[in-house]
This record gives structure tokens, sequence and C-alpha cells, in this order.
């Protein structure tokens, strides 16, 4: 008999094969070639959004249970980084290697760690952006101080304590307080939006760092106002509240897979 007969074919052994196995037909090749996307250097959050949505799926009929089963196990490992990265609907990278588990049926659902049968994955999606109320936050903030910047400055230029002062004229160190003011007022927001848009984590963080020193005077003078009791309408009128509104709504994004 020929030894081509496909009965003399070596069967396909049930032993646990590990999952950074190369050899043919041992590993979930589709699976294997989506973790190791995940896994590059240049890994992306849409590699993470595909291979969470592959392990939604029901394997491919010529695909071996048992090295999907594998596979599934070692996404689930506590020391595994990959288990935590979140898909677009919020479910782990973990709980969704879980999910896939289970699906198999005895006996392979009966390998589910212990401790992930009693977590639910999250429900809620993972931030991918400031949306409206982080843009909303930026301009009635950037609005606000400008409206009071603007106030400061004109009352700098009118407002005077004697009569014999000379007319209010555009000087030098008006030039430096408005330069001052605008960089206050424009430039954190402005950098916080620019990090978003350009989806750059780090100028993000440097915007949020900028949001911050920005908030610190406001948050300072009102609690000084509400502590002494004499000025409590100052304390409402300061934009600190304004600050920590844009400053939450604006925090950096998670990172994205390394």
């Amino acid at each position: 008999m020929s030894r081509s007969d496909p009965r003399h074919a070596k069967p396909v052994s049930n032993a646990a094969e590990s999952p950074s196995d190369t050899g043919a037909g041992r590993t979930p090749s589709a699976l294997k070639d989506l973790l190791e996307e995940v896994r590059s250097p240049a890994a992306t959050r849409s590699d993470v959004y595909l291979l969470v949505d592959a392990l939604g799926r029901a394997p491919a009929a010529e695909e071996p249970h048992r090295a999907r089963a594998d596979l599934l196990l070692h996404l689930m490992a506590r020391d595994n980084p990959v288990g935590d990265y979140t898909g677009r609907n919020g479910k782990t990278v973990r709980h969704a290697a879980r999910d896939a588990l289970l699906a198999l049926g005895f006996p392979y659902a009966l390998e589910v760690p212990p401790e992930l049968m009693g977590q639910a994955p999250p429900t809620q999606p993972p931030r991918t952006g400031i949306g409206r109320g982080g843009f909303a936050s930026l301009a009635i903030l950037t609005l606000y101080l400008t409206v009071l910047g603007s106030w400061a400055v004109w009352n700098d230029l009118t407002v005077r304590r004697s009569s014999h002062v000379l007319p209010p004229r555009f000087t030098r160190d008006t030039a430096m307080s408005i330069a001052f003011l605008a960089a206050f007022i424009w430039l954190p927001p402005l950098v916080s939006l620019c990090g978003h848009a350009l989806k750059r984590r780090w100028l993000q963080s440097i915007g949020s760092t900028l949001l911050a020193v920005q908030a610190i005077p406001w948050v300072l003078i009102a609690g000084a106002s509400l502590w002494n009791g004499r000025e409590p309408l100052q304390a409402a009128i300061l934009p600190w509240y304004l600050s920590l509104w844009a400053l939450w709504a604006t925090r950096p994004l998670p990172k994205s897979p390394p």
C-alpha cells in the first residue's frame, strides 16, 4: 500500500503544545498571526481590535481545538500583558479569550482559570478622544479666561487713581501683560487640543500639565476667599471649576499597545 495512504498518516497529537510552537497545523494560524501583529513594536489599537474580533468568531473547521485552547490559555495568563489590551467594545483580550474557550465546550471549557469565571468584562469602551465634552470644556474655559483677561487689561488702561495721571496709553508693560495673558490663557488649551487632534500622547501630557498649572492659581485664590469668608462671590466668579473640568475632560488617553 502506498505510503501516501491517509490511514498511515501520523495522527494529530492531543498533548498540549506551546502557543509559540511554529509547527504546521499546531496553532491557529489566523489568531497566531494577529497575536504577532499585536506584539510587534509597530502595533496599533486597530490590531488589538482585530484580535478581539477574531477571538469572538467560531474556529475554522480545520482548526485543531487543542491548539486553539492552548493559545487562548496563553492569552489568559496573568503575566501576559497582551491580555490587558482592550477592544473597541470595552472587552479585554483576556476576557475575549475566556469567552472563546468557553465556546469550545467540554472538555476545554473546564480549563478556564477559576479567577476569570467570576469576572465580568468591562462594559464601557475605552476613550479614543476627548469627545464633545472635552472640546466644550476647552472652548468655555478659553472664552471665559479671554473675557477676564480683556477686562483686566482694559481696567489697567482706563482706571486711574489720580486726576494728575496722564491719559492712558499703550506701553511696553501693557504689551508684556497682554503677551503673558495670551500665553497663560491660550497656550494650555491649544497644546492639549493639538495633542488629541494629532493623537500624540506626549503632547497630550504636556497640555494636561499646562492646564494643571493654569488651574492652580484659580484654585488657591478661590480657596483663600472661601477660607476667609469675606469674598465668597469671588470664588464663584473665578474659573477654577472650569479649569478642573477641562483638566479632567482632556486628560491623556490610555497608552496604546507597546
